[in-house]
């Protein structure tokens, strides 16, 4: 009787098990992939980076660029936009002047083109401020979605904001990848005052561009080259069948 009763259980428990383990597997390989780009508007993105173009005419062709290259690899990403100092003027010294600009969804390069060139980059940088609204407002939702962090600018905080701390506070725990920061300054400080984020790239002459969009591409793998989601079907004929 005990012998009988025993392997009630297990076949009971084998059983759960094959019925749960699809859920578990959906469970781990679900997760979405979405990219926030932090886009510096602040009036010295009007000053020249080139004879022809300015530092926020490279910003927003580097963007374009790195959303599409992503989504060659992975159409499913969704991308997100949000500024800072888009909206009010530099003389105003508005220290919460950021904004979403375009939200998570998927396929929307297009949109994102749009609104790029709709911003009139005029204001202060409000860096501290900015980081903690995304968190707040954008990346909120990590049981669902692993979220990665790509910021262009050319300069630093103009509000008194403590940019390391509050990326520590509000942004580490929430993201997959570690960040990256594209600098438009030849200012080499930059680089120290943005080591506490994450990997800082320099992009101040034209050869530039394609070495920092193939870097961030290559990091981001983690996100874009995620195996399928296996669709599990149950079956006491086959126990052993998995379809892709």
């Amino acid at each position: 009787m005990f012998l009988i009763q025993n392997k009630f259980i297990k076949s009971i428990f084998i059983v759960g098990v094959f019925f749960l383990l699809p859920l578990i597997l959906f469970a781990q390989q679900s997760k979405k992939s979405r990219v926030l780009f932090l886009l510096d508007a602040s009036s010295s993105m009007t000053y020249n980076w080139s004879e022809n173009y300015s530092r926020f005419d490279i910003a927003s062709n580097i963007l374009l660029r790195i959303v599409d290259s992503i989504y060659s690899l992975n159409p499913e990403v969704e991308f997100a936009l949000r500024t800072y100092g888009a909206t009010y003027p530099a003389i105003e010294k508005n220290c919460t002047d950021t904004r979403l600009e375009v939200p998570f969804n998927l396929q929307n390069i297009n949109q994102i083109n749009t609104r790029l060139k709709s911003i009139s980059p005029v204001g202060y940088s409000p860096i501290a401020y900015s980081l903690k609204q995304a968190s707040n407002n954008e990346l909120n939702n990590a049981s669902l979605y692993d979220y990665s962090i790509i910021f262009i600018t050319d300069g630093g905080e103009s509000c008194n904001g403590d940019v390391c701390a509050t990326f520590q506070e509000f942004i580490k725990k929430k993201i997959k990848i570690t960040p990256y920061i594209i600098g438009l300054d030849k200012n080499e400080q930059l680089n120290l005052l943005y080591d506490c984020m994450g990997n800082y790239l320099k992009v101040a002459e034209p050869h530039d561009i394609d070495m920092a969009i193939q870097t961030i591409v290559n990091a981001n793998r983690p996100l874009l080259d995620k195996p399928k989601v296996l669709n599990i079907s149950p079956t006491f004929s086959n126990t052993s069948a998995i379809k892709k």
